[in-house]
């Protein structure tokens, strides 16, 4: 699946790998965000959030703000205090 206007026909191999591995990480990060939002009483363990992502913590946490516009950590915090209003 091409993330562009193009087909994936009528583009290189490179670029449809490289489509191909943006998709593949935004559907990772979109499990982490699911994940977080089902288990936000408990306590955040983002290094085991990244194995199952595939990625290390680091990488994770800075995607996931890309993506998001919030850290793992701030979702957390921002979904508990909306649950104790």
């Amino acid at each position: 699946m091409c993330l562009n206007m193009f087909t994936s026909r009528s583009l290189p191999r490179t670029a449809q790998a490289s489509d191909d591995r943006l998709l593949d990480e935004l559907v990772r990060l979109r499990r982490v965000h699911d994940r977080i939002g089902s288990d936000s009483a408990r306590p955040l363990d983002v290094v085991a959030l990244a194995a199952g992502a595939r990625m290390s913590a680091g990488h994770l946490i800075g995607r996931f703000r890309d993506v998001y516009g919030e850290s793992p950590y701030e979702l957390v915090t921002r979904q508990r205090l909306d649950r104790a209003a």
